[in-house]
C-alpha cells in the first residue's frame, strides 16, 4: 500500500474521486520511507566542530586513509 498526501491547486479536498479528473494534481508525497528501518547512533552525538549541528544520518560518515573518520557538514557545509 503506497503512502501519501497529494495536493492540489485549490484549497478544498474534493469530496469524490470523480471530481479529481477535472482537478490538475500539482504534487505528491511518499510516506514510504517513514516504514523503513532506520540505522541508529548510539552513543554521544556527532556534533559539527563549525556550526554545532548534529549529524542525523550516517550515509554523511566518511572515511578517508588520510584523514580518518569525518563528515561534511549538511548545515554549513564545513569538514
Amino acid at each position: 500500500m503506497v503512502k501519501g498526501m497529494k495536493f492540489f491547486t485549490g484549497d478544498k479536498i474534493p469530496a469524490s474521486e470523480k471530481l479529481l479528473e477535472d482537478i490538475p494534481l500539482v504534487g505528491e508525497i511518499s510516506f514510504n520511507e517513514l516504514d523503513e528501518a532506520k540505522p541508529e547512533i548510539k552513543g554521544k552525538p556527532i556534533v559539527c566542530s563549525n556550526c554545532g549541528a548534529i549529524i542525523t544520518n550516517v550515509k554523511h560518515i566518511e572515511t578517508d586513509s588520510k584523514v580518518g573518520t569525518f563528515f561534511n557538514c549538511q548545515f554549513c557545509g564545513f569538514s
